[in-house]
């Protein structure tokens, strides 16, 4: 019996993606977490091999990944869609400046017409786009909410906004890093590295805000594994474990509570 009861215990330690059941974190910078399935509604993102479509999957995987944190942390876990239902851009980023969120990561699948092409990469917003969102903020009434709120005039929220999106640019880089490699090492996967582009849901976070693509729905191998539910239970428990990491990293770095939404 105890030996039964050892190899179901290591077992479990072997499973990949495995989460703890004992296991939970308080955290002390990441307080309020926005998740963003990519697509839905009529945009149906990428095909795959299995015939899945990966406005499915993202979702899929973002609903694992926010029951997790949920599960296993004190986290705030927001989602800008539940459901089957495309969601403008500037909603999304929208939702996650209004809630003061202290992290954004919109999930996706990728795909090429290279069937070869496999491994997962991370993206954030590029230094011209960056460039671009700051020079609007020079002419542009703020609407001071979330937290712009205390600010005193539009133009303090303006000058506050481009405080906030240059300071959340720098620590995206330094987050997709980590995230590349956490999700790499616990899926297998080849790392592509971490890229600059100028992605509409990226422009105008007011905090660290990275685009991940898990894995290639046109390659053999990740198509398959990304519709299937035991793997995507796997890249949901390796997003979980690269926000955890994060927040550690954060809390050495900064100190407690020093990203705070207040």
């Amino acid at each position: 019996m105890h030996r039964i009861l050892a190899l179901s215990l290591f077992l479990v330690f072997l499973t990949p993606g495995a989460v703890a059941q004992d296991q939970t974190y308080d955290p002390d910078v990441l307080r309020t977490v926005v998740l963003d399935p990519g697509h839905g509604g009529e945009n149906l993102g990428a095909l795959g091999t299995t015939g899945a479509y990966e406005k499915d999957i993202n979702l899929i995987i973002a609903l694992k990944l926010k029951h997790l944190l949920e599960i296993r942390t004190n986290m705030r876990v927001l989602l800008t869609r539940e459901d089957d239902r495309d969601v403008p851009f500037s909603e999304r980023i929208g939702l996650a400046n209004r809630e003061k969120a202290d992290l954004f990561i919109s999930i996706h699948c990728n795909a090429s017409f290279n069937a070869r092409a496999n491994g997962i990469e991370t993206f954030v917003l590029s230094d011209a786009a960056l460039q671009e969102e700051s020079e609007k903020l020079a002419t542009r009434r703020v609407a001071r909410t979330g937290r712009l709120a205390d600010a005193e005039t539009d133009g303090a929220a303006a000058v506050v906004k481009d405080l906030f999106q240059q300071s959340g640019h720098d620590r995206a880089k330094a987050f997709a890093n980590l995230l590349t490699g956490r999700m790499s090492k616990r899926t297998g996967s080849r790392i592509r590295g971490v890229k600059d582009m100028p992605a509409l849901v990226l422009r105008g976070a007011e905090m660290p805000a990275v685009v991940v693509e898990l894995g290639f729905l046109t390659h053999a191998v990740e198509g398959r594994r990304l519709a299937s539910e035991r793997y995507q239970k796997v890249y949901a428990s390796s997003l979980y474990w690269s926000i955890v990491d994060e927040d550690k990293r954060l809390s050495r770095v900064q100190g407690p509570n020093r990203v705070a939404s207040d």
